[in-house]
């Protein structure tokens, strides 16, 4: 078949494909011409035309000028990859076209009629310049709701305003690596074609545009957009788009000249000229729905704005957007003083170096259903809200009451702790109680957890994290204690799994009353100071009832698991993998198990005794 240059001859009988309903083709690499205008199957309900790269023409005219064909059942029209097709319909005979008649030719001809059409895909076809011609698109596709266009190198636009008013029924449009693409919609050139100055897509509910790195606007013509039904809308790599509509100075990249009233779901990612994302006249309807927000590598995005846009929020992340230096707009301020971000339940912010805080107002913040808090690589973010020297990184005017995850990796050198209770004289309404899961990793001078340096003791003080089953602390140089008050308790009812790893200042994890009665699993690594895991409390013998497995590794100076009594009768494990300990006497080693459960002891001094002689 590599060989097929054409389908058949115009000598075929005119019904020899009237019961054609799908007409397929597939890597022909000399076909230059399709079905003869002749024996054209007016039944067919999909074409698909793949690795065709000489094909020139679908159907081929020959002598006296075409009728309008009707393709009245016709609902998927695909290409791949058809390089050298120009038009639907042609003559055979043509002789080669310029660069200009090239440009001008429409891809769907006038005589050509798809009134049932639903999916059009053109995809890596460099010779489309134009898709439609103005007299064909009135009637013919009407019923169009798919539309997904790639690799078109030589389109500019999709077309008019007109075009798209024809378009009534378009659910789902994408566009992709359209090199020449300036506009998707271009402007209007008769003004009485739109009569309302306003574009409507009544039935769009998806659209993405991706890799067109000429796109100065989706439109930028005078007429409003409106999006009444749009659910999710994906931009990526789309070269110099400022400001989705419009041609105005605004540094804001939507305005108030479009409208997304039902849009969910917002991904923009690979823009190197937005500033703001929402200016504060953006439609009043705008974004009211959106609950998923995700911005990556914008690099001279300053902040999203307005938060009037993000306040039905679900999930929020941001990455990789070297300039953003706030995510809310200090400049805006609410009467109540409050701003509350009542749906928002995950959020994620990665790989901000100029971060300096989520927001810099007067504001208080309010995360009602937040569960889950990633803060990674923000070495210049000092305080979650506000602007103010503070040594914590969350502070009172924050509260997010249900988070249950919390990851923090590379914040700034000026974060000594987490939250500051001093002001308090409770827990501090700051510290969530459902937190889970807990990970602070490569925080530099990170001393602790909770900082409480009031003068004097407050009798009773306890720190309860009810809910709290894991917590990891790696690559803290700085970190020596988990709460800054030795006379204070650390109760952790839920707690099943701690690692400790490259503290390497730190000598004991906690010298208070420490409550875990669920833990089972400790794990201790390149500690080079630490002296013990819990240090000796005279006032009560240490309860870790349930602990199961112990496992040391690059700790040359820990002397004991317990300095004070300890009770841990279900410890069945002990895993030590360090090589300074090869260097100690056996009776040191046997130190580190101190006051361990005198059966549960025994089998482990035992076991490293067989070692020993081995």
């Amino acid at each position: 078949m590599e060989k097929l240059e054409m389908i058949c001859d115009w000598k075929a009988p005119a019904r020899a494909f009237s019961n054609l309903q799908s007409f397929y083709l597939r890597t022909l690499p000399k076909l230059t011409y399709g079905l003869p205008l002749t024996v054209v199957p007016i039944n067919l309900i999909d074409i698909r035309i793949e690795k065709c790269p000489n094909l020139k023409f679908i159907i081929s005219e020959s002598g006296p000028e075409a009728h309008i064909i009707k393709f009245q059942f016709l609902k998927s029209f695909d290409l791949y990859r058809v390089g050298s097709l120009r038009s639907v319909l042609g003559r055979a005979e043509t002789n080669p076209i310029d660069d200009s008649e090239q440009a001008a030719q429409p891809f769907f001809h006038e005589k050509c009629l798809f009134p049932s059409l639903e999916t059009l895909t053109l995809c890596y076809n460099d010779t489309i310049a134009k898709i439609w011609s103005k007299a064909c698109y009135v009637t013919s596709f009407q019923n169009l709701k798919k539309m997904d266009i790639r690799g078109c190198t030589e389109l500019q636009s999709l077309g008019s305003p007109s075009i798209f008013a024809a378009l009534p029924r378009l659910q789902n449009l994408s566009i992709g690596r359209c090199h020449k693409l300036q506009q998707v919609i271009t402007k209007e050139t008769d003004r009485h074609e739109v009569r309302e100055h306003v574009i409507v897509f009544p039935h769009l509910t998806y659209l993405r545009m991706e890799g067109l790195s000429t796109l100065e606007r989706f439109y930028g013509g005078s007429y409003k957009l409106e999006f009444p039904i749009l659910e999710s809308l994906y931009l990526d790599s789309t070269g110099n788009l400022t400001n989705f509509v419009g041609s105005d100075d605004s540094t804001a990249f939507f305005c108030d000249k479009s409208a997304f009233p039902s849009l969910e779901i917002l991904k923009l990612s690979h823009y190197q000229t937005i500033v703001t994302l929402c200016s504060n006249t953006c439609h009043v309807s705008s974004f009211q729905k959106l609950k998923v927000l995700h911005i990556s590598n914008c690099n001279e995005l300053l902040s999203l704005g307005s938060p009037a846009a993000l306040v039905q929020l679900e999930e929020l992340s941001i990455s990789e957007c070297d300039r953003l230096q706030e995510v809310i707009s200090k400049e805006t301020e609410f009467r109540e003083h409050v701003i509350v971000f009542t749906r928002l339940k995950r959020l994620s912010m990665d790989k901000l170096s100029n971060l300096q805080t989520f927001y810099g107002g007067s504001c208080k913040l309010e995360f009602p259903m937040l569960n889950s808090l990633s803060l990674s690589y923000t070495h210049s973010l000092a305080n979650f809200v506000g602007l103010e020297s503070s040594a914590a990184l969350f502070s009172d005017k924050i509260e997010f009451p249900c988070l249950e995850k919390l990851e923090v990796r590379c914040v700034s050198e000026e974060v000594l702790s987490l939250w500051n209770c001093s002001a308090s004289g409770g827990q501090g309404q700051a510290i969530p109680t459902l937190l889970e899961s807990l990970e602070i990793r490569e925080c530099e001078n990170m001393e602790a957890i909770i900082m409480d340096k009031l003068i004097g003791d407050i009798e009773g003080r306890v720190y309860v994290f009810p809910y709290l089953k894991s917590f990891i602390f790696e690559s803290l140089p700085s970190f020596t204690c988990f709460a800054y008050k030795p006379s204070a308790a650390l109760c952790f009812p839920s707690l099943e799994s701690v690692e400790l790893e490259s503290c390497t200042k730190l000598q004991s994890f906690y010298s208070g009353s420490f409550q875990a009665p669920k833990l089972k699993t400790v794990v201790l690594k390149d500690c080079n100071n630490m002296l013990s895991f819990l240090s000796e409390n005279m006032n009560d013998i240490r309860e870790l009832p349930s602990i199961e497995r112990v496992e040391i590794s690059e700790c040359p100076m820990l002397l004991s698991f317990s300095r004070g009594p300890l009770a841990a009768p279900k410890l069945s494990e002990l895993e030590v993998d360090d090589d300074n300990y090869s260097e100690r006497p056996n009776e040191e080693l046997q130190h580190i198990l101190q006051n361990l459960h005198k059966c549960t002891s025994r089998e482990i001094e035992e076991g490293m005794k067989d070692e020993g002689d081995e």
